[in-house]
């Protein structure tokens, strides 16, 4: 799967998240992609998130986050993370920029700024205690023909989430590259 590809058509306006599902299920190697899933409703994505990370408390697997940007990084979201590390829960974070005072347990992955790159994108991804991966992208919340009326663009957000393990082990192969690219263990 050619993520930089499949978020720059998103980008540029291209097909629907759902098509781009869709072109993944068709060319994935062995076979159309499971418990895979397209969502639009930044509700549901949260939802989605909190019930991933409660799935993850209290066991030893990863559970990798994409943060977008270090000052995303509020309160709520240190005080969870940390509450996850003390239960056992080895949490990667990704985002532009160094955030301080990291809860124990919580290891940052810095990244480029490069808004097509998987590891800009909001996420969270876990192997255990069973396959899942939610990946959100920012999209432009017009499309090119509306530029003109609209000099204001705004951000819409497009996800999908999946328990496809072969989707879930490719993600979590690019995110382990990311990280060891940037110096960082995980």
């Amino acid at each position: 799967m050619n993520w930089e590809q499949y978020l720059t058509a998103l980008h540029r306006g291209g097909p629907e998240l759902a098509a781009l599902v869709d072109e993944a299920q068709g060319s994935a190697r062995s076979g159309a992609l499971t418990s895979t899933r397209v969502l639009h409703d930044p509700d549901e994505m949260t939802r989605l998130s909190r019930r991933i990370e409660d799935a993850c408390a209290g066991s030893s697997t990863t559970l990798f986050t994409g943060i977008r940007a270090a000052e995303h990084l509020g309160p709520e979201r240190r005080e969870r993370f940390e509450r996850l590390a003390a239960g056992g829960v080895r949490m990667v974070l990704y985002g532009v920029g160094i955030p301080e005072d990291l809860p124990d347990g919580v290891v940052w992955v810095p990244v480029q700024p490069r808004s097509t790159a998987l590891e800009n994108q909001a996420f969270v991804v876990a192997e255990a205690p069973e396959p899942v991966a939610l990946m959100s992208f920012a999209i432009p919340a017009r499309t090119p023909a509306s530029a003109a009326d609209d000099p204001d663009p705004g951000q819409g957000f497009a996800a999908f989430a999946s328990r496809d393990p072969r989707l879930v082990e490719a993600v979590v192969r690019i995110l382990r590259t990311v990280a060891a690219h940037s110096g960082v263990e995980v």
